[in-house]
């Protein structure tokens, strides 16, 4: 499955599968992002082998990522467990891309429900999964759980 369209600055943006030699970007990218994760090098190895996951390219070069996978507790229900597009790259529509592309994927693979969780205070993100349909449906600790009926 491939998605190329072109992002809000006009910019064409490819989304493909991961593969083998996206590893230490989709390493680097998601250490930066997310340095609470111990060891992620082998978290998103892991992840990449495991789970739906999606590169963004720009010109052939990584962008970006977004990764899925099921719920453990609803067989209906999946979770976008990673989210996160190049700093350089930010304010381009890459991470909208991303995202729309997420979210049909998940209606095309069969899932009716899709939650994704982010900190209260990452304004961007949370514009982005208003602006798309999700809804805060609870809040713990500065985390807040969004979900979408698909």
């Amino acid at each position: 499955m491939c998605s190329i369209g072109a992002g809000d600055s006009g910019i064409p943006v490819r989304i493909r599968p991961v593969e083998e030699k996206d590893r230490w970007e989709v390493i680097a990218l998601g250490s930066r992002e997310f340095p609470y994760i111990e060891h992620p090098d082998a978290f998103f190895l892991e992840r990449m082998h495991r789970y739906y996951f999606f590169i963004a390219e720009v010109d052939g070069k990584f962008a970006g990522f977004i990764d899925m996978e099921p719920s453990l507790e609803d067989e209906h229900t999946a979770i976008i467990a990673g989210f996160a597009v190049r700093p350089e790259m930010r304010g381009k529509g890459i991470g909208k891309k991303l995202f729309e592309f997420a979210i049909r994927f998940l209606r095309a693979t069969g899932f009716r429900r899709a939650i994704i969780y982010s900190k209260k205070d990452n304004d961007v993100a949370n514009a982005i999964y208003k602006k798309h349909g999700f809804q805060v449906t609870k809040e713990h600790e500065g985390i807040l759980k969004w979900e979408m009926e698909l």
